[in-house]
């Protein structure tokens, strides 16, 4: 965005689900009430990331050592429960922003996002 210097251009397409796109997101729409943005996601949209301790044993050593144990189909499973760890999230507070921005577009009649 630096490129563009004071002058960004008024329509901006975000790919992606997780942290990096929604901030990106945020940021752009901060910068400008008139900017408009299209975000493009390979599912229903964006969705929380799993926090805390138990979520992230998955990169434990003897969770790794598991994960190599098992045939092909059941890595693949695993690897779909344990997508939410790190990928294709975002924290509780980006999603309540993303949330709130939407809703207050929507009261004032706008659509930026």
């Amino acid at each position: 965005m630096q490129a563009f210097g004071k002058q960004l251009p008024k329509r901006w397409l975000v790919l992606g689900s997780g942290q990096s796109a929604s901030e990106s997101v945020l940021e752009l729409v901060s910068r400008d009430p008139a900017i408009e943005v299209h975000s493009v996601h390979r599912s229903a949209g964006f969705k929380l990331t799993q926090l805390g301790q138990f979520p992230n044993r998955v990169f434990a050593p003897d969770h790794v050592d598991y994960f190599h144990s098992l045939n092909p189909a059941a890595r693949q499973g695993f690897l779909d429960w344990s997508r939410s760890t790190n990928y294709a999230g975002i924290d509780p507070d980006e999603s309540q922003k993303l949330f709130s921005l939407i809703y207050e577009d929507s009261i004032a009649g706008r659509t930026r996002l």
